[in-house]
């Protein structure tokens, strides 16, 4: 009711999703037609390589996520952090830490992209079987020219070619490894690109979340084991790590009583320290 009354008083504006991942829920749709993109964790346990983009596990993030992050680094598996800041994901987990301006992550997968299709890495089987709008060819009727991804990156629409070396003066990333991550990315299968909710939480943030669809998209990473689909991400872990039953040795009192409790034991610890 108080809605509908604020609506007509004019200049209300219903609030979208939540604080955490509003601008990824709002653009995963637009790739894949559904928000929930992600895997169950333990079929992460077959990937080659794992880039963390923006996403900061190690401190952030519920145990069992941790658990097969963890478990993968012992099998093998290559870990690329992309973030601004040297966390503590960077220094338990990655081989490779990649720093860049904050904000600035969808030039840095454009310019992926844009290495990916120039060198001709992207999986065109793939791309033909499950997505349109890729190129020209095949833009659906009645859509206007230069809309393709292709037209984009290429500069056909707005006659800015979205190189390496265009994104390095925005990111502060070297063209070189812009190169080398996006050859990693396309060349490693299966690979995954696991977004945090950290780099879309800014103006023109759903950006960077389609932007990981399409990387993940254009090489092939979508629905095999091993690959993550990216974006919003949302998954159930089927083989969670099976948690230890606790075993109560008291019978719980009532919170009031448990509040006394704690109120004696701070004053004796106080009394303690001369307090």
């Amino acid at each position: 009711m108080a809605r509908r009354l604020l609506n007509l008083t004019g200049g209300y504006l219903e609030s979208y999703h939540s604080v955490s991942m509003g601008n990824t829920a709002a653009a995963t749709p637009y790739t894949y037609g559904i928000a929930a993109s992600g895997s169950s964790l333990d079929t992460l346990l077959e990937t080659k390589l794992v880039i963390l983009w923006g996403h900061n596990p190690t401190e952030t993030i519920f145990g069992h996520t941790n658990y097969f992050l963890q478990k993968m680094k012992q099998n093998g598996t290559r870990f690329i952090v992309v973030d601004p800041r040297y966390s503590d994901t960077v220094s338990s987990l990655a081989d490779q830490w990649i720093p860049l301006l904050p904000t600035t992550d969808n030039a840095l997968m454009d310019a992926m992209m844009y290495v990916i299709i120039s060198e001709n890495l992207h999986d065109r089987a793939f791309i033909a079987r499950y997505a349109i709008g890729f190129d020209e060819e095949s833009i659906p009727e009645g859509v206007p020219a230069n809309e393709s991804l292709v037209a984009y990156l290429t500069g056909a629409k707005d006659g800015v070619v979205k190189s390496p070396e265009w994104a390095e003066k925005i990111t502060h990333v070297p063209a070189q490894t812009i190169r080398q991550l996006a050859r990693d990315y396309a060349n490693t299968k299966p690979a995954a690109l696991i977004q945090g909710w950290g780099p879309q939480r800014h103006n023109c943030g759903e950006r960077t979340a389609r932007g990981s669809t399409l990387l993940a998209t254009i090489t092939g990473n979508v629905g095999i084991k091993g690959g993550w689909a990216a974006g919003y991400g949302a998954a159930l872990t089927v083989n969670s790590p099976r948690v230890r039953r606790c075993r109560i040795t008291r019978k719980s009192q009532n919170f009031g009583d448990e509040l006394g409790a704690g109120r004696r034991r701070r004053q004796q610890s106080d009394a303690g320290y001369g307090g």
